[in-house]
């Protein structure tokens, strides 16, 4: 996992770190969306039998920080209470591996990312509008 006071290569924190970076820097202008993991049932099964393994919630956390300090906009999946396979009954109708959607359930996550864009496009259309209306003052 890393941290961010260090950011070492080869860590979550540190290679999600150059990689906002990089984007940043080599699309300065490009809206940067970033997307949090669902939760995952297996996951926590596999926690079980290997101790090193951390908290899916962590690497969520830590996902919603960097997005913050880079200001791109991020789509918490992990808190949505969308297709959570603790549930069966989402594994069995939307995802039947535990882990990959079947096509109702991309289409539920896809309708999902799309109507957090479309909040954040509308977010900042009104945003643009108030900074323009203060500039005309």
């Amino acid at each position: 996992l890393g941290n961010l006071s260090e950011r070492k290569e080869k860590t979550f924190a540190g290679d999600l770190d150059e990689l906002l970076k990089g984007l940043k820097e080599e699309y300065p202008k490009a809206r940067i969306v970033l997307v949090s993991p669902l939760p995952n049932v297996l996951h926590d099964m596999l926690k079980r039998e290997r101790a090193y393994l951390l908290p899916q919630a962590v690497f969520a956390d830590m996902m919603k920080q960097l997005a913050a300090e880079y200001q791109v906009d991020y789509v918490d999946l992990y808190h949505a209470n969308l297709l959570d396979t603790h549930d069966a009954a989402i594994i069995h109708n939307f995802m039947p591996d535990g882990v990959h959607g079947n096509e109702a359930g991309y289409r539920i996550l896809a309708e999902h990312i799309a109507a957090e864009i479309i909040k954040m496009y509308e977010s900042s259309q009104i945003t643009e509008t108030e900074e323009e209306q203060s500039h005309d003052a």
